[in-house]
């Protein structure tokens, strides 16, 4: 309803409607000033801005939003600020430590920002917080990630420990672990880190079933254990408009599973399929880009258009 037609029905000026609203306008912001102001929550949890920062360098991504790529990487730059420890977070600055959903969230992210930067700073991060959640959260009889970490009690924790696979609604850390576990693998072609997240997998293999959709991080990371990943590598130099152009693709490439990875010429990636390694070789300056899965790599692609098309869903 126009203010025109509700002051035809009121049987004023236009005018007069106008005034009246304004009234009663200020009159109800008066009323609400009276009020006690509700509660806002001003805690900043790890987990929730880790997977923020996340969904944010993949909209950067997509969208082209330079502002969404460099707020996820202050996000965790904040975060690596405020850790406990070198390869630990808490739940909140001077909050609880010891969680396991705050660590693994926080790794994905590091690998995400790895991937998006190709600065391997963050990789780095990535490996070294999900090495202690291994040491400090595994169940070493059963298999599979506690929720809190090894001798951790206190105020506001249960003194009981579980493993739970289960999207409640946020990603189950056992799933996330073994993404990322599996995820690292792939950078750095350390078996380690795909023996872990199999020894994550066959843990929660006979109750899954159950689950269903409420599985779903854990289904996502037997997935991508069963099926190879698209590996996707873009040699550039950093300042390369045109290999900029290129990473930004592959990383807003629509595939399933997918490890995305910008080096400089002359570099190889650790956990490149082998026969990537010749390739690599003959790529020169750039920018080309390499898309591989499982044993086969496809010929080299240096225009942004070629490229464009060979990422697309096939």
């Amino acid at each position: 309803t126009t203010l025109g037609q509700a002051a035809a029905v009121a049987g004023v000026t236009e005018a007069r409607a106008g005034e009246l609203l304004a009234a009663a306008r200020q009159k109800l912001a008066a009323g609400r000033a009276a009020r006690p102001a509700p509660f806002i929550d001003r805690s900043r949890y790890t987990v929730w801005n880790a997977q923020l920062a996340s969904a944010m360098l993949r909209a950067a991504a997509v969208l082209d939003d330079r502002w969404a790529h460099d707020h996820a990487l202050r996000t965790l730059a904040r975060l690596r600020e405020e850790r406990v420890d070198e390869d630990a977070v808490a739940h909140g600055p001077g909050g609880a430590a010891g969680l396991l959903d705050d660590q693994v969230q926080v790794a994905a992210a590091a690998l995400d920002a790895y991937e998006a930067t190709g600065d391997p700073a963050w990789r780095e991060w990535s490996a070294a917080v999900l090495a202690r959640v291994w040491h400090d959260y595994a169940d070493p009889d059963r298999g599979g990630l506690f929720d809190t970490a090894a001798g951790r009690g206190g105020e506001g924790l249960l003194p009981a420990r579980a493993r739970t696979v289960q999207d409640a609604p946020t990603p189950s850390p056992n799933g996330v672990a073994a993404l990322v576990a599996l995820r690292l693998f792939e950078h750095t072609g350390d078996a380690a880190w795909r023996t872990r997240a199999e020894s994550v997998l066959v843990a929660f293999a006979g109750g899954v079933q159950e689950l269903g959709l409420f599985a779903a991080t854990y289904l996502l990371a037997l997935d991508r254990w069963l099926h190879p990943p698209a590996h996707l590598v873009v040699v550039a130099r950093p300042d390369d408009i045109v290999g900029q152009r290129m990473h930004r693709a592959a990383l807003a490439a629509g595939h399933p599973r997918r490890t995305v990875q910008r080096i400089d010429p002359g570099a190889v990636p650790g956990g490149a399929p082998t026969q990537l390694a010749g390739l690599l070789t003959a790529a020169g300056e750039g920018p080309v880009g390499f898309r591989c899965v499982g044993t086969s790599c496809d010929a080299p692609v240096r225009e942004l258009a070629a490229w464009t098309a060979a990422l697309a869903p096939s």
